[in-house]
């Protein structure tokens, strides 16, 4: 006699609808109505004249699915990092393309205000200066000074000439006076107005660039350096006259800087210690003791011409 087998699977099938468990093509479903039914889908298939059955929409449920899963407008997360979107800083938008439904993520509010914000620093770079130097602002200068009007004033005028010939003027501003007066912070503040500009600019603390080009000497990386200084749209030479002088630093770096930017009317700014006349005098004196008026002479006739002289006047704001 043999025994009957009792099949298991009728009991767990009981099972499952007694508990309700909702199956594979109800879950389908549901998720299709709420995809299809989302107003920017709904707005694509009427852009496109197709219907909820329509082969390109059934095949591209998928992608579909991954759309409405998404923010379509700019989160407000006030930062690219906390974006919830698979394509953080993006936003996705549907496109149909040879008979496909596609996704396109274009850059969102915040992205393009965090692009905005990249590009407007990369438009001032610095070389071994002060950090507050990065941040300075005419806004928040001491204006009871006639000499740091002057200054506001050459920065405006240097600014509508941009604007109104796209060309870069061809002088910058000397900048000279006692320690401690704010010439460094003038030299960053102009730098901050014309980088809104859009306008790149450099600024290097020149005692420094020089000890880095010496001991740049055996690396064979001197020229380059030399040259993305001379190259740059506007320069700012901070401290000029400070940089320990022998006749290699003043007539191979220094003139050769000075050279280059006054034959291809680059505007330079400088900041120093020294007046036009002393700063002669300065580089006259090599690092043997040995006088040569000549050639300090001719640098100084290099820098006469890419510059208006502004003596800085008021407090040592160091102490």
């Amino acid at each position: 006699m043999i025994k009957k087998q009792v099949s298991t699977i009728e009991p767990i099938k009981d099972s499952l609808n007694k508990i309700n468990i909702p199956s594979f093509e109800q879950k389908y479903n549901e998720l299709k109505n709420r995809v299809l039914s989302h107003p920017s889908v709904q707005q694509f298939m009427n852009d496109h004249n197709m219907t909820e059955n329509s082969a390109v929409i059934q095949y591209g449920m998928t992608t579909l699915f991954e759309f409405v899963e998404q923010k379509h407008t700019c989160c407000g997360a006030g930062s690219t990092s906390q974006c919830q979107n698979f394509y953080k800083g993006h936003v996705p938008q549907l496109m149909l393309s040879n008979g496909q439904i596609n996704i396109i993520y274009r850059k969102c509010e915040q992205m393009l205000k965090e692009d905005d914000q990249r590009e407007l620093a990369s438009m001032m770079k610095t070389m071994y200066m002060p950090k507050d130097v990065l941040n300075a602002d005419f806004n928040e200068m001491d204006m009871n000074d006639n000499s740091r009007m002057a200054a506001t004033q050459f920065m405006v005028e240097f600014r509508k000439q941009y604007r109104e010939t796209k060309e870069l003027p061809a002088k910058g501003l000397y900048l000279y006076g006692t320690f401690g007066v704010g010439k460094t912070y003038i030299l960053g503040a102009i730098a901050n107005a014309l980088s809104k500009e859009r306008i790149q600019t450099l600024l290097v603390y020149m005692p420094e660039f020089i000890r880095e080009l010496k001991s740049s000497v055996t690396e064979g990386s001197i020229e380059q350096k030399i040259d993305f200084v001379k190259k740059v749209p506007v320069l700012m030479l901070d401290d000029v006259g400070s940089e320990p002088i022998s006749t290699w630093t003043r007539d191979e770096i220094i003139g050769s800087i000075l050279h280059y930017r006054m034959a291809e009317k680059l505007p330079t700014f400088i900041s120093s210690n020294f007046n036009y006349k002393q700063l002669e005098e300065q580089w006259a004196v090599t690092e043997h003791g040995a006088i040569d008026e000549m050639k300090s002479g001719r640098i100084l006739q290099r820098v006469q011409a890419l510059t208006t002289p502004l003596e800085i006047t008021g407090t040592n704001r160091r102490k």
